[in-house]
């Protein structure tokens, strides 16, 4: 999987899951790479499933209110 493609299903589960914008979607899609691939050594991008990245990422949503 390309580094695209990665962003792109990513951001499609947050218009999914939180009907995100496109726009919106794809801002969050990038942190959630980044931070992946900083805090967690993820370098392989088939180490980590971009839908269950933005999953986790919105769990955390709520636990921050």
């Amino acid at each position: 999987m390309t580094k695209l493609d990665w962003l792109q299903r990513c951001a499609k589960r947050y218009i999914q899951k939180a009907g995100m914008t496109q726009d919106r979607a794809n801002e969050l899609a990038i942190a959630c790479f980044d931070a992946q691939e900083y805090d967690d050594g993820f370098h392989e991008l088939s180490n980590y499933n971009p839908e269950s990245c933005a999953d986790d990422d919105m769990d955390e949503w709520g636990r921050n209110v």
